[in-house]
This record gives C-alpha cells, structure tokens and sequence, in this order.
C-alpha cells in the first residue's frame, strides 16, 4: 500500500473499489494484498472425551444440527459459555460494515417487486462476484472487517493493536465440517477505514487463515473447537 498516501487517494485513483463487500470480487484483494491461507489445527489435539450426558457435547451436536444461522449461533454461544468462555459475539444486525463512518445503503430498485431490470443486474454482479471456491471469498473478508469494527467501536480493548477476530462457517453440502477464518485486524486499519484521510503508512490488511475442524469423534468436538478458535491450549 506504499503508492497510496491515504484510502481517499488509493480510491480517487481506484473508483471501481468503492463497492459494498457483497460485490467484493479478486480484484479488490489483489489491489489491497488481502490473502487468504488455509493452515492445518493446532496439535496436539485435546485428550479430553467428555461423557454423551455433558451439556457441551449436546449443545455441540446441537450446532452441527441446526438448520439456519440463528438456531447455530445460539447452540455456539452456550456451547462456548458452558465451557467458560464467554466470548463477545455480536448478531448479524450490530455486526454491519461501515466506511467513512457511513453503512452502505440499499439499493431501493432491487428488492422483490421493485425495479426488475434493476434486480436483474443486481443478480449478475452477485454472479460474477462469487467466486469457484467458496472458501475464498472476498466476502468473508467483508464480514471479517464488519466483526473488527464492532469490537472496535464498543472500545473494550482501549489498549490492543490488533483485534482478533474469528468466523465460525459450515456448509449445507458438509455440515459435519466446520470451518474456523482468523484475522488479527489492526487498530490503525480500522481508523484508516473510518477516516479515509488518514495515512496509510504501516498499514497492512490482513491475512485470512483458515482451518477446517471436523465434528467427529463428538466427545471432543466442543473443546477441539474452542481449541482452534483460541489457538492456545485453555485447560
């Protein structure tokens, strides 16, 4: 990012990535080095097999069972608090992306029953926007930017550099497969994002590793998860 004194400037010079992360495509992560890595589990992986009468190990498969996103994220937050570990896990509605201190708007014209040839080119910008590979999306670096600036804005950590941040994914065509995206984002980052004037000198976006955590043996698939999530051994 040296040839860029400021966001504002790398976009004046780059007008087509001034784009909502849902048209994220390649192209913006190639212009801001955003990489994503796929890394192997941290071993060893814990002894510990917990009886099938332990709460953790229903709330577990409780997760890997759920049929939508909310049903998943509630059995995820007990799971991990039933652990002692209460980490901070925002919903979808806090959690939004924002640049300049703005979220992006809508498009009014592509909503069902709204402009369709509108709707329609909303349609092919989506397609072109998805990647062959759904792991690299660049969408999930939307989403990893938008957990950043929520933890960032609640000011619970006045003192970090970095803010680490975790997406938990599974698939419909392999649930029993879950998948762990780390992120650790920078302070300065997120104030470069907030204020585009700000230099971009030391700037550096960052790298999306990610792991895949498999729900077999179930004994131990809730501490192997919160193994991964934390990358530290925590018993």
């Amino acid at each position: 990012m040296a040839e860029y004194e400021s966001l504002h400037q790398l976009i004046v010079k780059n007008p087509w990535i001034c784009r909502d992360p849902l048209s994220w495509t390649d192209k913006h992560l190639k212009l801001l080095n955003i990489q994503f890595q796929p890394i192997a589990p941290i071993a060893p992986y814990p002894s510990i097999c917990r009886s099938y009468c332990d709460p953790s190990i229903a709330y577990g498969k409780q997760f890997v069972a759920g049929l939508t996103s909310e049903a998943k994220r509630a059995a995820l937050v007990k799971l991990f608090r039933i652990l002692g570990c209460g980490l901070v896990h925002p919903t979808e509605a806090m959690a939004t992306f924002m640049f300049a201190g703005k979220e992006p708007s809508d498009n009014p014209g592509a909503r069902i029953g709204g402009n369709a040839p509108v709707a329609r080119l909303c349609r092919k910008r989506l397609r072109a926007a998805t990647p062959a590979e759904w792991s690299k999306d660049p969408y999930i670096v939307g989403l990893i930017l938008s957990l950043a600036q929520w933890s960032w804005r609640q000011e619970r950590h006045p003192l970090l550099l970095l803010l680490p941040v975790r997406l938990i994914v599974t698939t419909d065509h392999d649930p029993k497969t879950v998948h762990v995206f780390k992120a650790n984002v920078s302070i300065r980052l997120l104030e470069c994002i907030y204020w585009p004037g700000l230099s971009l000198e030391g700037v550096t976006w960052p790298v999306i590793r990610h792991l895949q955590v498999a729900s077999e043996p179930v004994c131990n698939f809730p501490d192997r998860l919160l193994f991964e999530v934390l990358g530290v051994r925590y018993f």
